[in-house]
């Protein structure tokens, strides 16, 4: 996401010019760690990869860009742009991006770090594998659930994570 040896304050400033601080990193047992060149971006954070392996789909939260890289070719092949993109699933034909609804000053302003919950906004994205086009979006803005950070279908629910929080939750698709 970041360099850790970057001061917190230091990584908000960076993050507020929108400016890279990471890229996704490869590992194999003959090269160890390497760099996957084009995935620089500014705090990537959430990623998945494709079923047959050929593409990584990468959340990128400063900018709120969610992208599909082809590790073939090297080029980003799709993008989906809203919230601050945070956490990636992939079910039932889709990519499933928790995105959070508010900037960095209002996150800086509403989470204190001593807080059990965030109630800030946030939504979830479901987005076709292909060129990440929007194919449903659902906003939440709850005094019961801090900001989701990740979205995973199970049968007609999907279940969300906190991203500062001390409780799961989940809708019913069949209801929104």
């Amino acid at each position: 996401m970041y360099n850790g040896k970057m001061p917190f304050e230091a990584l908000i400033q960076v993050g507020l010019t929108g400016a890279n601080t990471g890229q996704v990193w490869q590992w194999s047992l003959p090269d160890g760690f390497r760099q996957v060149t084009g995935t620089e971006g500014s705090f990537p954070n959430g990623i998945v990869l494709s079923a047959d392996a050929s593409a990584l789909y990468i959340n990128y939260w400063f900018s709120g860009l969610t992208t599909k890289f082809d590790l073939g070719t090297g080029a980003v092949v799709g993008s989906h742009q809203g919230g601050r993109a945070d956490n990636l699933t992939m079910a039932n034909g889709s990519v499933w991006a928790a995105k959070h609804d508010m900037s960095v000053a209002e996150y800086l302003e509403g989470c204190p770090v001593e807080a059990a919950n965030c109630f800030l906004p946030f939504s979830v994205h479901r987005l076709d594998l292909d060129d990440l086009r929007e194919q449903r979006v659902w906003r939440f803005d709850s005094q019961a659930f801090g900001f989701g950070t990740v979205a995973t279908p199970v049968g007609e629910h999907v279940w969300l994570g906190s991203a500062h929080g001390d409780r799961i939750a989940r809708f019913d698709l069949k209801d929104r």
